[in-house]
This record gives C-alpha cells, structure tokens and sequence, in this order.
C-alpha cells in the first residue's frame, strides 16, 4: 500500500505549478463585480442596478448552478459516462453575450443553444468540439447540447462550461452568483456602491480591490489534482461517491495527536507536514482532538451546505479540506484559532476559512504546493524537484 501511494503521489503531484491564485473575472473591460455569501439576494441586486444606473454602468448577470454531467457523445460512440445512477457533478454557469465581456469565440456559439466549454474540463474527459454533452438539472430533467467552442478556463469566469441565459433556464441555471459592471468609471461605481447600503455578506471586487488572502482551487483544477468522482444524492446533502473513486483515493491516517480520519491519499504528506511543525513550534495544545473527532474532519460526502442548490460537492468529498476546533470556530463566527496555527496549514499549501467574507474559522483546503521544504513526515516527505516551484514525493527514512 505505502508504494501505490508513492507512485500515485508522484504521477499527479510533480508535474503541476506550486501556485494557482484564479481570480473570477479576465476580462480588462470589467469594472466592478459584485459576489454574495450564498448567491445574489433579489435587494443585493437592486441595490447594485440602481448604483449602476447612477455612475453609468451596464450590469450583466451570471448565474451558476452546479449540474451532473450525464454523458459525452461523438456521433454514436459515448465518450464518457458514469457509472449507472451516478453524475459528474459539473459546475455550469449562464449569461447573456454582451460583447464587452466575452471572447469571440465565445459570442459566436452563446445564441445558438450550444455550450462554451473549458479546456481543463474538455482534457478531463476527451471531449472535442462537436461532441454532444447531456446534462442533468437540479430537478432531474436532461439536456443534451453540442459543444461549441472550447477555451481557456478564465474565459469563462472558471466554470466548467457556459451557455447564454435561455438555455441556462432550461437546464435550471437560475441562481445569481455574480454581476459584472462595466463601461461606467470603476472609481464612481465603487462610490456608487458603497453608498447603496449593502448587506454585509456582500463582496465588491474592483480594479484596485486588494486579492484574496485564501483563494481555493476552481472545480476543474481540483478535479485535474485529485480525480473526478461521479456522484448520487442519498437523502439530505448526503452523496454516495463512485466507491471504485473511493477505493483508488481515500486512505485512513492515523495522526496524532488527532487520532484515525480519512482523507485524500495525496494529502496525507501535506497534514503530516503540518502536524509535525505545530510540534516543533509548541503548537499542537491548541488542536482539540475530541472537538475534531466529533465535529470536524477530513473526508465527508456530502454537498455544500446553504449555497449551490444543486449538484456543488463540498471539497471534504475529495478529501482535500479539513476541520479543526469546529465548536470555537463556527461557519459565520468571529474565528478563534491562533495566527501562528493558521500560518502553518498555510506553508503546507492550506487555504484558511477564517478570512473568507462570511467567515469558515475551522476550514482548511489544499489549494497549492509548499512555498518551502520544513519537515519530513512519517511516511514521505516532500523536496524540491528544480527551479519554479516543482515538488515530488519520496521516503523519508528506510523506514517508511
């Protein structure tokens, strides 16, 4: 076993870039966009068309719903399907084609009842343009559509593909996720904005908005690192995960001082890593094991909680997040895990929670490779491969 985690390790994780930061938005002729914990309330977006009619902005919307991806079709031959039951979750996004803030390529499938597809997405499943995807809505009903276009993921705002607003309604993209404000001066529609009283789990992002501390990883790079997994809802936000996904990726670790949890395989040197320099550092009295085993952990199949109504995997289906003092660091409170806690999952490659608009204090998930080699761990430890931030795996004594 300590070998296939070796090699499998290896063959994922050492040919990848150490640092993925995605904003949502490419496009130069944006000025502000408008995002909200849980999707765009219909006051949020009256409030921000209104400013937007005052400094002179163009609003446009886009909705996204994550769907399940039933089938990849060329001609007669099926490209790809899941397993019978299950879907691969896909996360879809619709807008109308307003030039400004959309490619060519793309305005010219948008209209025509096709789908804008991203490349990481089309790699993951051999799909070209031309082929048939059928998708499934969040009320079950099925759409098959051709593949029109296939570009860079930042040209479609990091979603896994986008159609235009009247095939988005048939497919029950319906939530608003975003409005994008443009052609106005950014300086008076932030201005405009901040006068509009918005509520406080609105996020305004400008052109001299300052990054996110802890961005994650958008769908298709998460899927690209840790395998896509088809999935079923069992009742509740419950999924039952493909078991043959399962088997290939999720292990049992036993680390203390947080004793037996399951997680994604190519995260186990990462929490390794971690636990080892909290020891170092005097740190680790600060993880509740109890609170941990109780209410937190690693691997958890189940659909995100008070967003996506659809088909949106938690990241703890992969394995790749984790929660540490859930009951002092509550979704929504004031976080209370120390700064120097927080800068260690950090080094190892964790975004934290506790930054985010509308706080997630106990959340950590694997976003990028180590800035810098600390430790080894019990079983692997973790060198650079060169130059440009390439990192790959290998025992860390003869004994592991």
């Amino acid at each position: 076993m300590k070998t296939l985690l070796f090699t499998l390790s290896i063959s994922l994780v050492a040919s990848l870039p150490g640092v993925v930061t995605p904003p949502i938005v490419s496009s130069t002729s944006l000025s502000v966009e408008v995002r909200q914990s849980g999707g765009l309330t219909a006051d949020t977006i009256a409030r921000v068309r209104s400013a937007a009619a005052m400094s002179g902005s163009a609003v446009t919307e886009l909705h996204r719903v994550t769907l399940r991806l039933m089938a990849v079709r060329r001609a007669e031959v099926i490209v790809q399907a899941p397993p019978d039951g299950f879907g691969y979750p896909l996360l879809a996004s619709a807008m109308d084609s307003f030039p400004p803030l959309l490619a060519p390529e793309i305005r010219s499938v948008l209209g025509g009842g096709q789908v804008v597809m991203g490349a990481l997405t089309a790699a993951l499943r051999g799909a070209q343009v031309g082929d048939f995807v059928t998708l499934e809505s969040p009320s079950g009903g099925l759409v098959e559509l051709a593949i029109g276009a296939i570009v860079p993921d930042e040209l479609i705002y990091w979603s896994e593909v986008l159609v235009d607003r009247p095939t988005g309604a048939q497919l029950g993209i319906d939530r608003p996720f975003a409005l994008f404000l443009w052609g106005g001066d950014p300086v008076r529609t932030e201005e405009a904005l901040g006068a509009s009283q918005l509520d406080m789990s609105v996020r305004v992002v400008g052109p001299n908005t300052a990054p996110l501390t802890d961005p994650v990883l958008p769908a298709a790079f998460v899927k690209q690192r840790f395998g896509e997994f088809a999935m079923r809802s069992v009742g509740g936000d419950e999924v039952e995960v493909d078991p043959i996904w399962m088997e290939a990726n999720i292990v049992a670790v036993d680390l203390a001082p947080l004793g037996t949890f399951e997680c994604h395989r190519l995260l186990v040197p990462y929490l390794r890593g971690v636990v080892d320099d909290l020891a170092r550092e005097q740190l680790l009295d600060q993880l509740d094991p109890a609170d941990f085993q109780l209410a937190g952990g690693c691997f958890n199949a189940r659909l995100n909680r008070g967003s996506d109504p659809g088909f949106s995997v938690s990241r703890h289906a992969w394995g790749i997040a984790i929660d540490i003092n859930p009951t002092g660091n509550a979704f929504g409170a004031p976080p209370s895990l120390s700064p120097e806690v927080v800068e260690v999952f950090r080094r190892w490659g964790f975004s934290w929670g506790g930054t985010w608009h509308v706080p997630d204090g106990m959340h950590f998930e694997w976003r990028q490779l180590p800035t810098e080699y600390t430790t080894t761990c019990a079983n692997l430890s973790l060198a650079p491969l060169f130059a440009g931030g390439l990192w790959y795996l290998r025992p860390a004594s003869a004994d592991c």
